[in-house]
């Protein structure tokens, strides 16, 4: 079979890849030496192609040994595996076993395949007051200033949606509290979820600057008129408070919002106008 196989390739004057062995050239080019790793597995033809081909001039690379091999230098013996659900439970197992085993925080190194874990293991730390350090650093987001730029990052992308607003204010995010005039955070998430602003920069001047400015009460009229009162020139002065910060935001709005134009002493309120240049 192997003479018929021969003559089939001779009659039509084709090689097989075993024939090419005659033909490669004896020796390499002064300045180039074979490198191989070691152990790299290889036909026997192919052994003593390179053979041939390097003439001596041919350098084995020893692989590492694996971890897992008896001639690896790692302790393989105390090597332990565990299962755990979700990357905190793996993360808090490794920091109890850490903490069981007494092992100096500043010899351990903990190898983790993504940012994910780098995070887990940041809240791990900082809920059991461990300290720990990252080699690539953290997200920015994982700074308190990093999650508010961030926040309104998106609060701008979302078109500027309140409720974008609202969540940075209950994270502490921002603040537009002012305490010479007793306004608290809460107060702004009050008047802010009650505005009916939804989106769109230009509603929170329009809206929030649209209430009247009260004078003072009838020291004659009833305590619950005098609390309504009282209630509602509290919630005008925190409409004030915040369309005073975020005209520094939305310049350009606060311009054209609403202006006063005198005021009606018959009603107890100032006149407004919609912008400047409306006569009404």
């Amino acid at each position: 079979m192997l003479s018929a196989y021969e003559r089939f390739l001779n009659q039509r004057s084709w090689i097989d890849f075993p024939g090419l062995l005659s033909h490669i050239p004896t020796q390499l080019p002064e300045n180039v030496e074979l490198i191989l790793p070691d152990p790299m597995p290889l036909s026997p033809v192919s052994a003593r192609m390179l053979e041939r081909l390097s003439n001596g001039r041919m350098t084995r690379i020893i692989a590492v040994s694996s971890f897992t091999d008896v001639q690896s230098t790692m302790p393989f013996g105390k090597v332990q595996f565990y299962h755990a659900t979700g990357r905190l439970a793996e993360v808090r197992e490794a920091l109890r076993r850490i903490i069981q085993g007494r092992m100096p925080l500043d010899e351990v190194e903990m190898i983790i395949p993504d940012a994910e874990y780098a995070l887990a293991i940041l809240t791990m730390c900082a809920s059991l007051g461990l300290p720990c350090s990252f080699a690539d650093g953290l997200p920015v987001i994982t700074s308190e200033m990093g999650r508010a730029a961030h926040f309104l990052l998106n609060w701008m992308e979302s078109g500027y949606q309140v409720r974008q607003l609202v969540s940075m204010l209950q994270q502490q995010l921002i603040t537009f509290s002012d305490r010479d005039r007793g306004i608290t955070n809460a107060d702004c998430i009050r008047a802010l979820e009650k505005s009916g602003i939804g989106w769109g920069k230009e509603r929170y001047i329009k809206l929030l600057g649209s209430g009247h400015v009260r004078s003072q009460g009838d020291p004659d009229e009833r305590p619950e008129e005098r609390e309504r009162t009282e209630q509602q020139q509290r919630n005008d002065e925190i409409k004030k408070h915040l369309t005073n910060l975020l005209g520094e935001l939305f310049p350009d709005e606060a311009a054209l919002s609403v202006k006063p134009n005198g005021t009606d002493h018959k009603l107890h309120r100032r006149k407004w106008r919609c912008m400047p240049t409306c006569g009404c």
